[in-house]
């Protein structure tokens, strides 16, 4: 399956959830962002994101919900797609 958006774009809008803070992964694979469900355009980002490092999975907590968080190298990659001229 072919995404909708290029992948740096995808990674960006991923980021940019996860550093808002409140990103989930459930048991069952899915995302949530405050409680609701991640559009589906932001699950293969975040799922490379988590694969490459830039993202990681805190402690579990109530409901099998772990909470989503960058790393210093994420922190860097968004400050880097954010500012592509810098």
């Amino acid at each position: 399956m072919t995404s909708l958006i290029p992948p740096e774009l995808g990674h960006l809008l991923a980021l940019r959830r996860v550093r808002r803070g409140h990103v989930v992964l459930l048991g069952t694979g899915l995302f949530l962002h405050q409680g609701r469900p991640i559009p589906g355009y932001l699950d293969a980002p975040l799922r490379d994101l988590l694969a490459s490092g830039h993202l990681h999975l805190g402690e579990r907590r109530e409901w099998e919900q772990r909470p989503v968080l960058a790393t210093t190298s994420g922190e860097q990659l968004h400050t880097t797609l954010e500012n592509p001229e810098s």
